[in-house]
């Protein structure tokens, strides 16, 4: 997760970056936007408890590396998706886990959070969630599991990956 400060501290807020369509807020640079920030989040999980303030939750606290709770707003909000439909927040909850378990180097419940975003199915996200499981078989040896695992359609890492794959299958 990469949170990029963008210099933009005299026209944007941290709420207003709070209130596009984003994964991550682009304006994350000191401690008091992280209290303004979270203060949003409260903010719209008293207005509306839906799949996306759950998820906007389980998002602020896996960048806050409180992945326990990150993972309950994840579970939340992939339950609530379940009878909305809402297949986007969905993913984007299985993502947060996975980069959550990621992060406390659980691979099996990583791999399993991947493999949950691929079963959906949905677009860009299945893919990125392929390459994704790539890269968890590629770091435990498994090389043609990871060669298997590898979408049709890649990206610049993905491809890197793919090279880095066929020269272990050539040795």
């Amino acid at each position: 997760m990469v949170l990029w400060a963008c210099g933009l501290r005299n026209r944007t807020s941290v709420v207003d970056i709070a209130k596009e369509d984003s994964s991550y807020p682009k304006l994350i640079q000191t401690e008091a936007d992280w209290r303004a920030y979270k203060a949003h989040l409260d903010f719209i999980m008293d207005k509306d408890h839906d799949a996306r303030a759950y998820h906007l939750m389980a998002q602020y606290y896996c960048a806050r590396s409180s992945y326990d709770r990150a993972k309950v707003y994840a579970d939340t909000c992939i339950t609530l998706t379940i009878s909305s439909g809402d297949t986007e927040s969905a993913c984007k909850a299985h993502w947060t886990k996975a980069n959550c378990y990621h992060f406390l180097g659980n691979t099996s419940s990583e791999e399993r959070e991947w493999k949950a975003i691929i079963a959906i199915g949905l677009q860009p996200y299945a893919n990125d969630a392929k390459e994704r499981l790539a890269f968890c078989y590629w770091e435990a040896g498994r090389y043609q599991d990871a060669l298997n695992a590898l979408p049709d359609s890649l990206s610049d890492e993905g491809r890197g990956l793919y090279d880095r794959l066929r020269e272990k299958e050539l040795q």
